[in-house]
Parts: structure tokens; C-alpha cells; sequence
């Protein structure tokens, strides 16, 4: 399978020609989101409103070819992003692509992403073969080296604070360590160390100071996706945990934390983020967070949370199913009423 790399979308979105279907997958779900979003800003610049755009959650066959049927409006093309489809050959997903494939719009940019824990190997041999012969085209978005994650958080941190900031190399790398390789879990803790510090340099103890450890980060990552509805980045941070055997007590803990502050920055909405963090400990840009899922959250949605958390902590005290799946399980009856 001839597979692409992001470089290559550069080049595509400077020629102007979009149109066809990509299919963005692997390790780093930061550089496939951010690809995605230069497509969005391509569509925007060439006049064409939000009505030129659109998501799909999964495998809403109708909703795609209902979509792809609408002609832009006062602009050329029309972009659709489809998150987390299933790939069986006999899935009404693929028959779907495929019949659109046979006379597919000169106007439509289709981008497919595929979670970073989705395991696609076997789909590469089989589906993808046949799909790339089609016409549709594949990017692995691949993990950075540690050498040029380096670069790339001394840049990020540079940009954000407009270059009033810098990091020293040890704050780098013990951010590296408590993060992972993970861009979207570094990028959330580099925007915490920026609004935290006006100016300087970072340093470790800066980085002990303001940045979680990694297990309670991811679960942290975990629950603002599901409550922002990013179903897929959800289920791809807990696919990492998982992959990394991370202690599965310790991700629902994670979890049940984030709801229990969530529900305490619900009821205490009157007071400012400092009052709520002396009040209950909470770290201030925390609170912030929290509050932005708040506005966005209902009650009863978070209570929900809190007893499927309690119910899948007494299955995996009391049953020998594996408690990673019965984590999986609660996420999935999470994301249905979100």
C-alpha cells in the first residue's frame, strides 16, 4: 500500500486540488487533528461558510451520503470529515464508500481519521488494498522522535507566549517524562506552563509544580474529551493507557476525580477559579477547564458518570472479567447519553 505522510498533504493543499478521499491514520493523533484543521482553514479561504463543513461520528451511512450530495454553497469545494468509522468488508460503512467511490463529487474533499489505538493491520492487507485502488489515499501520521519533539515544544512554548518564554532542556525532557510522546497531552501542558508563567525560562521545577503525572493527566484528557464530545480522542487516549498497561484502578480513579471536581466546580459556579481552588485544592487552570466543560455539561450527565464509576470499581473488585474491558464498556454507556 503506497501510504502518504503529512508533508505530502502540503503539497496537495497548496496546489488548491482537494478533491478525493483521506484516509489519516497512526500514532499521533495531534499532527492528524491539525491536518485536519488546515483543510478546514483551505475550505474558509475560499470564501465558503460552515455550511461547507461538516463531521460524522462513526458509521451514520446516511448522513454521509446525504452530505456528499449537497453542492457547496458560494464556494468550490465542500469538506466532510468522517471520525472512527468501522472497516468490515461487509460493513454497511465500506459498501457505502465504495458506491460513492464509483461516482464521487469533482467538488468533495472525504477525510476518514482513524484513532490512534485502533489497531488497522490487518485492514491495511485487506479493506485498505482495495480501497486504495479506488483512489482513496492514506497518511500515516507517525510518533516524533524525542529530538524533534524537543524542537517542537521549544517552538510551541515560544508561540504561545508570543517568545517571552523559554524551557530549559531538563524541563524538557522531565515534561517528556510525566507526558509521553503524546503531542495532544504535551500541547494541553505546554498551554498550562505558558498562562502560568508570564515570562522567562521554565524550568523543572516548574514543571513538578504545574504538570500532573502521567496516568492521572491521560485520565484527565480522557473525561474533557468525552465531555466535549471528541468520542474519538477518548477512546484513543484510554486505547494508549491501555497499550501502556496502565493500572486500570488507577484510570477510573482518574476518571471518577475528574467528574467528582467537575460536579464541585458545577455547584460552586458563582465563585471565581482562584476562590474554588484555595476552597477545594483544585489547581487553578484546572478549575478553568472544568468550568468550560461546565457550561457544556448537564448535572445529570455528570452523576450518571459518577455511578456507572462506582459500579464498574465493585465489578472489577468482584469479578475476574478483564477490568480494562469493563472500563471500555463504561466509556462506551458514557458516550451514548453525551
Amino acid at each position: 500500500m503506497n501510504v502518504k505522510s503529512a508533508n505530502d498533504l502540503k503539497q496537495i493543499l497548496n496546489s488548491g486540488e482537494i478533491s478525493g478521499v483521506y484516509v489519516f491514520f497512526g500514532e499521533e493523533d495531534f499532527t492528524k487533528q491539525h491536518s485536519v484543521k488546515e483543510f478546514v482553514k483551505f475550505i474558509e479561504s475560499e470564501g465558503g461558510s460552515d455550511l461547507n463543513c461538516g463531521v460524522i461520528h462513526g458509521n451514520d451511512v446516511s448522513a454521509l451520503l446525504g452530505t456528499a450530495e449537497l453542492l457547496p454553497v458560494f464556494a468550490p469545494h465542500r469538506l466532510i470529515i468522517v471520525e472512527d468509522p468501522q472497516w468490515k468488508a461487509s460493513g454497511e460503512f465500506y459498501k457505502a464508500l465504495n458506491a460513492l467511490l464509483k461516482d464521487f463529487p469533482e467538488y468533495l474533499a472525504l477525510i476518514i481519521t482513524v484513532p490512534a489505538a485502533r489497531d488497522i493491520e490487518d485492514q491495511r492487507k485487506g479493506v485498505f488494498n482495495t480501497l486504495e485502488k479506488n483512489g482513496v489515499r492514506f497518511f500515516e501520521f507517525k510518533r516524533e522522535g524525542e529530538q524533534r519533539l524537543r524542537a517542537w515544544i521549544k517552538k510551541h512554548i515560544a508561540g504561545l507566549s508570543g517568545g517571552r518564554l523559554t524551557i530549559s532542556d531538563g524541563a524538557c525532557g522531565l515534561l517528556m517524562r510525566f507526558c509521553g510522546l503524546d503531542m495532544t497531552l504535551l500541547s494541553g501542558e505546554i498551554k498550562k506552563l505558558a498562562f502560568l508563567k508570564d515570562g522567562g525560562e521554565i524550568s523543572e521545577a516548574d514543571v513538578r509544580l504545574t504538570v500532573f503525572e502521567n496516568a492521572e493527566l491521560k485520565a484527565f484528557e480522557m473525561s474533557n474529551a468525552l465531555l466535549a464530545g471528541r468520542y474519538d480522542r477518548a477512546l484513543g487516549v484510554y486505547g494508549l493507557m491501555r497499550k501502556n498497561r496502565e493500572e486500570p484502578l488507577a484510570i477510573l480513579g482518574g476518571i471518577a476525580g475528574t467528574m467528582s471536581d467537575l460536579l464541585l466546580v458545577m455547584e460552586n459556579a458563582g465563585a471565581g477559579a482562584a476562590a474554588l481552588s484555595r476552597t477545594f485544592g483544585i489547581h487553578e487552570y484546572r478549575v478553568k477547564l472544568l468550568s468550560e466543560a461546565a457550561g457544556k455539561t448537564g448535572r445529570e450527565t455528570v452523576l450518571q458518570a459518577l455511578e456507572l464509576c462506582r459500579l464498574t470499581d465493585e465489578k472489577i473488585k468482584s469479578t475476574d472479567i478483564d477490568p480494562y474491558l469493563l472500563i471500555e464498556m463504561m466509556l462506551l454507556k458514557l458516550i451514548n447519553p453525551f
